[in-house]
């Protein structure tokens, strides 16, 4: 801090740059209101990014599409997520596998690799069971349901302990992870490996 009625003196290297008075030079108590204020404002943005969720869109035109078991209505169905499925042998991608998801509602028959359109039924939607055949060799693979706003929230957590601390990162993955209204469930990408 300088003291009053002190001088104030160039630099013979600072020719044309202006000199902080005293009262001009940041106190500690304004750079506790800038680290605070900025500290919220690097919240509010992890908290606006922290609520993109995944959307359940319209069936993918170039998928392959789910039939509805006899006596299932296509109202309880609230969207549909493209999935992946790829089957695997020897960490080798195979092609033309013949494969069946089966799910309490519904059911696909495929060939993969293949991109289904699975619907989602809100927090209702059940696990499904994914079964490929090749050459006599058969692989099942059971999947449940997630909730997919819950993983990207947990997701934007991590970053944000990573960025800002440990603390409040915690705090923020203990939340993430917590069902919210309006929240998507669907099944991610799916590997069976033979």
């Amino acid at each position: 801090m300088v003291a009053p009625g002190a001088r104030c003196r160039r630099h013979p290297s600072a020719e044309g740059a202006k000199l902080l008075q005293p009262q001009q030079i940041p106190r500690r108590n304004d750079m506790q209101k800038f680290c605070t204020l900025t500290l919220i404002a690097a919240l509010s943005f992890t908290a606006a990014c922290s609520t993109k969720s995944e959307k359940i869109l319209a069936p993918e035109s170039e998928a392959t599409n789910i039939t509805l078991r006899s006596g299932q209505s296509r109202d309880a169905i609230l969207g549909f997520r493209a999935t992946e499925v790829v089957v695997t042998s020897n960490k080798e991608e195979l092609e033309a596998v013949p494969c069946r998801i089966d799910g309490t509602e519904f059911f696909a028959e495929f060939t993969a690799p293949a991109t289904v359109n699975l619907p989602s039924y809100g927090p209702d939607s059940k696990s499904i069971r994914l079964s490929c055949e090749v050459e006599g060799q058969k692989a099942e693979k059971v999947i449940a349901a997630e909730n997919l706003s819950a993983a990207a929230r947990q997701g934007n957590s991590v970053a944000t302990a990573v960025l800002l601390s440990p603390i409040v990162g915690v705090a923020m993955a203990a939340s993430a992870g917590k069902h919210k209204d309006g929240d998507a469930y669907g099944y991610k990408d799916i590997k069976l490996e033979l």
